[in-house]
């Protein structure tokens, strides 16, 4: 390294491969702030075009540094150390797109994840770009600097870039709020036992549904439920993971057809853009990351990939609600003020692991000591789901447990409050839609499911809260005890605006919430059923599970109907007037069974696919979230 020729060639080679990485750094970045859909500040998107732009000035640097070293490249040749450092970014990038799972139960391309094939790509990529390189034709410059735009620019087009549209103002059109409460059950919002006062709020100035019913206990289906008035088996979604199809009736769509700002900020991993749910959003915020935008470009996800193979991924699969309601409103203060807005905010805390914030999580806690070795509740347990086992260890107290469920409730309904204290701050209470409700419920010991969810159609994996308030067109107090499907949401919604959407198949409430009027005579849900699976699992190891269950609720009733054959059918009473609780009885030979019978196997007759297998990272981010059963991923 004292060659003084050596060491210009070294400097050289460094500062121009920089540059060249830099370069491709900062078209990665502007396609990431074009495409992302992420409500950054100025500030955030210059912190992440500063960060991705060093990390990505250092690798080029260290990259063309080892060329460079050689000294048998002529350090007057300025293009080659430019254009080998942004080549060496677009490799790198080539590297973490052929090596990334794509989003679960969606096909890879061909021989994607081969390594052999990376290899053999790379290789000859490489070797034709250094031999044209070291040509001193101006010509060849000239191909060399086009080929970089083009490498650059193309992978834009796989983002879908924002629609734009011209937009009016209606000054009548009410704002819409809609806040999901993931993994709640109803009874913590009709017994009293949680303090839920944002939510009692919702009910005393609007609408409560006693006998609210979810069509089926999984996160991502249920929502694509909610957003398109249409049932899980219709849409061809039974699991997480599935893509929403692009041809669903979607409200977003319907509403910014209609001049609305739209905006959604999600909570889980089970809820990210790349499954669909983002159609129809002028802002879909589903960055969980410490700097907003920065696992969306190179660096940012080369670094997550590693961290991902080391530890593990759990620091993706979800945020804290009180950080989801600071993104939303941090929207909600910057919009364009006059256009009406639409702004769903989904809230995952309910969902195990149970880990409230202080104070929650000694609010609701009754015992002296969760860890005392005298109390042997926790040892009775069976099939608890592995995602809850490191937040369990040394618990002996299944109350404790519970307690803790509780106080994410309380959280939840403390993150909704923040969202209508801004509503009355900003005087936007009497021209806003608010509604709330629960995607599903979880088991608490119930018909012996502990802390789960996602497998059964049980009362207390069905029975969601549910409340609606508009001022001046809902009275306050307004109590609907039949029962109601998420289906209704859409329709209701769009029925307080006057609109239609095609292809929804659920009802507007707006004539039982007005008139008492019974918006239908039963509500419907439907699951995979894991017993005969499993068994037939055990007997072909290809088998890939498909029996189902359909669920009927109706006044006084619950039934779960057995797709397959030698397992029996389950009836429950259910508490009166809408109150929580069933209890299972035996079969009766009735007419009113034989009609619960006959409106099952309607449903199952939906041409819902099998379950499909999910793989590598992905498929351990369902499984972590307790939505793939580990004896069945293989």
């Amino acid at each position: 390294m004292n060659n003084p020729a050596i060491q210009s060639t070294w400097s050289h080679f460094i500062r121009r491969g920089a540059l060249g990485a830099m370069l491709y750094g900062f078209f990665d970045s502007v396609g990431v702030t074009l495409t992302a859909q992420l409500h950054q500040s100025p500030m955030e998107i210059g912190l992440v075009a500063l960060v991705s732009l060093a990390a990505c000035g250092a690798f080029g640097a260290s990259s063309m540094a080892v060329l460079g070293l050689s000294g048998k490249l002529r350090s007057s040749n300025r293009t080659i150390p430019f254009a080998g450092g942004f080549f060496a970014l677009a490799l790198v990038a080539f590297f973490e797109f052929w090596f990334t799972d794509p989003p679960p139960f969606q096909e890879p391309f061909y021989m994607q994840g081969n390594v052999r094939v990376f290899a053999a790509i790379s290789i000859v990529t490489s070797l034709s770009l250094l031999m044209f390189f070291v040509t001193s034709s101006a010509r060849a410059r000239r191909i060399a600097m086009q080929l970089m735009v083009v490498v650059a620019i193309v992978p834009m087009f796989f983002g879908e870039l924002p629609e734009i549209q011209e937009r009016t103002s209606e000054s009548e059109a009410p704002n819409i709020l809609l806040v999901t409460l993931d993994t709640t059950r109803a009874d913590r919002f009709m017994d009293g036992s949680v303090d839920v006062p944002a939510f009692n709020r919702i009910a005393k100035e609007g609408v409560r549904f006693d006998t609210a019913v979810s069509q089926i206990p999984v996160t991502g289906p249920a929502h694509a439920t909610i957003l398109s008035g249409r049932t899980p088996w219709e849409n061809e979604m039974l699991l997480n993971g599935e893509l929403v199809k692009s041809s669903l009736p979607w409200l977003p769509e319907a509403l910014r057809s209609q001049g609305y700002e739209t905006g959604a900020f999600v909570s889980a991993y089970v809820l990210l853009k790349n499954l669909g749910f983002n159609r129809g959003f002028d802002v879909y915020d589903d960055d969980f990351g410490s700097i907003k935008g920065l696992g969306a470009v190179l660096p940012g996800r080369m670094w997550e990939m590693t961290k991902r193979h080391l530890e593990g991924v759990a620091y993706l699969l979800e945020r804290r609600g009180d950080n989801t309601v600071d993104d939303a409103l941090r929207w909600l203060s910057s919009r364009e003020k006059e256009l009406p807005w639409f702004a769903w905010v989904h809230l995952f805390d309910a969902h195990g692991p149970y880990e409230p914030p202080v104070p929650f999580d000694e609010r609701y806690y009754r015992g002296s000591d969760p860890r005392d070795p005298a109390n042997d509740s926790m040892s009775e347990l069976n099939h608890l789901p592995p995602y809850l086992m490191k937040s369990l260890e040394g618990i002996t107290d299944t109350d404790w447990v519970i307690a803790q469920y509780d106080g994410e409730i309380a959280f939840a309904d403390q993150q909704l409050g923040r969202l209508l204290a801004f509503l009355d701050s900003t005087k936007q209470t009497e021209n806003t839609i608010v509604v709330v409700v629960g995607d599903h419920g979880e088991g608490l010991g119930e018909e012996d499911e502990w802390f789960d969810h996602g497998d059964w159609l049980f009362e207390h994996d069905l029975h969601v809260p549910f409340a609606m308030r508009y001022p001046g067109k809902i009275a306050p107090n307004s109590v609907v005890k039949n029962p109601v499907e998420l289906t209704d949401i859409t329709p209701t919604i769009l029925g307080y605006l006057d609109l239609e959407m095609e292809g929804t198949t659920g009802v507007s409430l707006r004539s039982a919430i007005s008139f008492n009027e019974v918006p239908r005579l039963f509500a419907r849900s439907m699951a995979f059923d894991p017993p005969p699976n499993r068994a037939q699992r055990k007997i072909d190891e290809s088998f890939q599970p498909t029996y189902r269950q359909a669920g009927l609720r109706v006044p006084g009733h619950r039934y779960i109907h057995r797709e397959a054959a030698d397992y029996e059918h389950i009836l429950f009473t259910c508490g009166a007037k809408g109150t929580p609780g069933c209890a299972r009885v035996d079969m009766l030979d009735s007419d009113v069974v034989s009609l619960f019978t006959a409106e099952a196997e309607m449903l199952l007759s939906a041409d819902v696919g099998a379950r499909r297998q999910a793989s590598g990272s992905e498929a351990k981010m369902l499984e972590m979230l307790g939505y793939i059963d580990p004896t069945e991923s293989k």
